[in-house]
């Protein structure tokens, strides 16, 4: 089975290493770091570790960076794709039981409140999770108790899918689009680390009320879409 972890990285120098270290102690997957143009010395850690990588020559955002990372694994034909954060929230011993899982399922999602863990959301995180967890549900019937979780495996079909795709979409809006198009989700408890380095594009209030008028408007504009096999 031919699988590979796409990790996206921008300004992740601290953490990307022991990262690497940890999945390759764990797992036997190839590994790709898709670096988003870092301003950081990433780039450099990455050569000087020998740790694969693409170095994207300018900034193109979690969606570019996971494009290009799903384009190298369909060129490559890979049968499963495994994508976790570069900041050590996603645990490698989860992977290969996602892998595993996925043999029955198009995507497995690592999720942090199907049992109650250590982790901790700010109270705006929380509040976006449970209106994106009701537009799901409304909309595809599916509860899904983790969907902005980014720790995910997919099947060629989806990565097919996602490598093409011209929308500037995030993990949510793609769970709603493969939902409706009748994919099968399967998620699997797992114990997140909180991040130790840099920050989250929703750590203000103001970014996380946008992104939940955003997804509102996926969940209308993209009702009708559909994956072509």
């Amino acid at each position: 089975m031919k699988t590979l972890v796409i990790i996206p990285a921008y300004n992740e120098e601290q953490s990307i290493v022991s990262l690497y270290q940890e999945l390759k102690t764990e797992t036997d997957f190839d590994v790709i770091v898709v670096n988003d143009a870092s301003t950081d010395q990433t780039l450099k850690v990455l050569r000087e570790n020998n740790i694969p990588y693409l170095d994207l020559p300018f900034n193109m955002g979690i969606s570019g960076a996971m494009r290009t990372g799903f384009r190298y694994a369909m060129e490559n034909e890979y049968e499963h794709v495994l994508k976790i954060d570069a900041d050590g929230q996603h645990s490698p011993k989860y992977l290969k039981e996602m892998v595993a899982l996925s043999q029955e399922y198009d995507l497995v999602v690592g999720s942090r409140f199907i049992e109650e863990t250590s982790y901790k959301q700010t109270f705006m995180r929380k509040l976006g999770a449970k209106f994106i967890e009701m537009g799901i549900k409304v909309f595809t019937g599916t509860k899904l108790h983790d969907p902005t979780s980014g720790m995910i495996c997919y099947d060629a079909k989806a990565v097919k899918f996602l490598a093409n795709d011209v929308h500037e979409l995030m993990e949510p809006e793609y769970f709603y689009i493969f939902l409706n198009n009748g994919f099968t989700v399967k998620e699997l408890p797992v114990e997140m680390n909180q991040r130790e380095f840099g920050s989250s594009h929703f750590s203000s209030v103001f970014s996380s009320i946008e992104y939940m008028i955003e997804f509102f408007f996926t969940l209308v504009v993209f009702k009708n879409l559909k994956i072509k096999e």
